[in-house]
């Protein structure tokens, strides 16, 4: 795909895609745990009483939420940026 510059930005955008998507499947899983976790305090299950804990728990799974929505909100910036096509941001 390499073998013009138009193939070489096309892939860009392939790769730009696949790493964002897989940020946001990061994301969905992060709040899923999260609300997980407050659905089993509110039914007062006890984490004793699981197969399987997270080593971090409730505030492991808040502070990678933050840094997935840092990066997925900032992956792209020296495009937006920098680049005169889109603009000086």
């Amino acid at each position: 795909m390499n073998a013009a510059d138009d193939a070489k930005t096309g892939f860009g955008y392939f790769v730009n895609l696949t790493t964002i998507f897989g940020l946001l499947s990061w994301i969905s899983l992060l709040v899923s745990h999260i609300w997980f976790l407050r659905a089993r305090n509110a039914y007062g299950i006890t984490r004793h009483r699981m197969a399987s804990i997270a080593p971090f728990g409730l505030s492991g799974s808040y502070i990678a939420l933050f840094f997935c929505i840092l990066i997925a909100l900032t992956k792209n910036f020296a495009v937006s940026a920098y680049d005169k096509e889109y603009g000086n941001f």
